[in-house]
Order: structure tokens, then C-alpha cells, then sequence
């Protein structure tokens, strides 16, 4: 059975609920996994029992999150891009919109949080060096085709359930394409609103500049950390993130900011900050920065710290799974 959300009155903001063993275009609701504030997603079936998530919007839906996120993974497709989810169907069933992808495992967040094998929540460093240079692979394929994510952030990246060493990057709501039709780089506004996650929000964002390819890495930069901890992770006001943020970039601090972790970031904070609005990012050079903190540091790639405690997945119930 269907049913609307009744604390959400107005018409623009209603999400259509499904119940287990409802069927929408052919595919079998097993289970809500996660809500939006848009949307809802759920784990669904095909005929042959093969697991899928569906993420479900209401046409009402003043913003049209579904739509954006639709042609944004078809663009990647195209691209032959190797870091974001597959679609495999889409519809509409009376009052749902509905994109059916890829299932995917948990994301960052949770696996550092809920590692049973670390007392305090990191990981470990060739883990992190690892990891971050797919998450700067998918990165680098999203700005490829034309695109800014405008919210990375550890909660946005997850890991295959079958393969546990895929990264997959998620979440395409706030998208915005820098592109414009003659393939250049969209003129900046004046003034931008702040878009994003202030923990993880780039400078710009805090000062209402407009967003660039180097506000994506710069956001990367800050959930690279080795040591678990931004010196702003208390802080609530969006303003006082940003002066802290700021001031991390003075000498003095910047070694706070990267205590504990490869002297290369340093390198790395530096020159993402002196990547300019009409600039390409070195992804490349970053890259390499990244296997000479490996080198220098003698650790290694694999496997991944949850590697330990997780067993790749072949059905629903043996792990759990990101919230697109």
C-alpha cells in the first residue's frame, strides 16, 4: 500500500511511502532503507530475486532531485566513469517518480565509526591514503562531465557489497554544472548561497563565493584526515567554521589541522588552495603526492581496514547499505 507522509503538508514537499511486498514498475519493495528530504529509498528485488536500491520521489517535488540525479549518472555512464552506481530502470507510477541502481555497502562514515577493530575512529593511515585516491578519481570523473558535486563529504562515499574495495561516490542533489553549452566554464555569480555540509564546506562557501573544481578537493582534503579530527568538529555556527577554517591555513596551525598525518598534505592543502576558478585541478600531481605518503611511510594499499570484519555480500541481510 501507498500512503503520503502526513507531517509533510505542503504538496511540494510529500514523500510517497511503499510498504514491503508492493511492486512499482515491475520491481518488489523488500525494505524502506533510508529517507531523504525529498525522497525515500528502498531495497527491491527483480524477478530473479537480484537486489537493487530504488530511490522514489513524488512528482510534486518542488526540487526535482530525482531528475538531476538521473541525467547526472546517465552523463557518467556515458563516460565509461567506474566510481557511481549503474541505472537500471526508471518510471513513473502514478504519483512516484522512481530510479532503480545499483545497491551499494556502507558508507565512510559508518565504517569508520562502527570498525570494531580500532578504538578510535579512523582509519588506518595506508587505508586513508588508499581510499582517498579513488575518492579523487571519482571526483575527477564527475568534473569530467561537466559537473560539481557541492557536498563531499564521507557520508557521500561508499563501498561496493560484493567488491569491498570499490568506492562509489553518491548523493548528486546539489549538483551544478560549471560547464555551459560551448563547453567553458560558466561565469561565476556575484554571490552564491551556501551549498553544502558545513563541516565539510569549502572557504568559498562560507564567504558566498561562487564554487569551483578546487572547492570539491578542498572539501576531499578535510575527510582525508588520518587522525580522525577537524579542529572545527564542535563547532555549530556556520560562520565560526568558516574563520577556523581560515585560520588553519596560517603556519601555526596548518600543522594542527594535519597533525598526526603524512607531511605530505600540507603540500597538498597548498596546492589545492592556489587553484584558481578558471583552473584545472593537477589531479595527477595530487595523486602522486598521495603514493609518496604511502612510500614514505611504508605502508600499503591493502587490504582496507574493514576487510577484517566484513565478507562481501550475496544477499540482503549480511551487510548493510548506504542511503543514496
Amino acid at each position: 500500500m501507498v500512503e503520503v507522509n502526513p507531517n509533510l503538508k505542503e504538496d511540494g514537499m510529500k514523500i510517497i511511502y511503499l510498504r514491503p511486498g508492493d511492486v512499482l514498475g515491475g520491481w518488489t519493495v523488500l525494505d524502506k532503507i533510508g529517507e531523504g528530504g525529498f525522497s525515500a529509498v528502498y531495497l527491491v528485488k527483480d524477478s530473479k530475486g537480484s537486489e537493487y536500491a530504488m530511490k522514489t520521489e513524488s512528482v510534486n517535488a518542488i526540487a526535482k532531485v530525482l531528475k538531476a540525479e538521473y541525467y547526472v549518472l546517465t552523463e557518467l555512464k556515458k563516460a565509461k566513469a567506474t566510481h557511481f552506481c549503474d541505472i537500471l530502470d526508471s518510471g513513473l507510477v502514478g504519483e512516484n517518480k522512481y530510479v532503480v541502481m545499483t545497491l551499494v555497502g556502507q558508507t565512510l562514515t559508518d565504517l569508520r565509526k562502527h570498525d570494531p577493530t580500532q578504538k578510535i575512529q579512523k582509519f588506518t593511515m595506508g587505508c586513508a591514503l588508499s581510499v582517498g585516491m579513488k575518492c579523487l578519481e571519482a571526483i575527477e570523473e564527475l568534473h569530467n562531465i561537466g559537473y560539481l558535486h557541492r557536498d563531499i563529504k564521507p557520508g557521500n562515499f561508499a563501498i561496493g557489497r560484493k567488491n569491498l574495495r570499490q568506492i562509489y561516490l553518491l548523493d548528486f542533489g546539489l549538483c551544478r554544472k560549471y560547464l555551459n553549452d560551448q563547453s567553458s566554464i560558466r561565469n561565476p555569480r556575484r554571490s552564491a548561497g551556501f551549498r553544502g555540509t558545513i563541516r565539510y564546506a569549502s572557504i568559498s562557501c562560507h564567504v558566498s563565493r561562487e564554487q569551483c573544481r578546487k572547492d570539491d578537493l578542498e572539501s576531499w582534503m578535510y575527510q582525508q584526515l588520518t587522525v580522525g579530527y577537524l579542529p572545527w568538529k564542535s563547532m555549530e555556527d556556520k560562520d565560526e567554521v568558516g574563520q577556523c577554517k581560515q585560520l588553519c591555513r596560517k603556519d601555526e596551525y596548518i600543522k594542527e589541522l594535519f597533525g598526526g598525518c603524512p607531511r605530505e598534505y600540507i603540500t597538498i592543502m597548498r596546492l589545492i588552495d592556489s587553484i584558481r576558478y578558471y583552473s584545472k585541478p593537477e589531479y595527477r600531481k595530487i595523486t602522486n603526492l598521495l603514493l609518496d605518503a604511502l612510500r614514505n611511510n611504508g605502508v600499503s594499499e591493502y587490504p582496507y581496514d574493514w576487510e577484517k570484519y566484513l565478507e562481501p555480500s550475496k544477499s540482503a541481510g549480511t551487510n548493510e547499505f548506504a542511503v543514496l
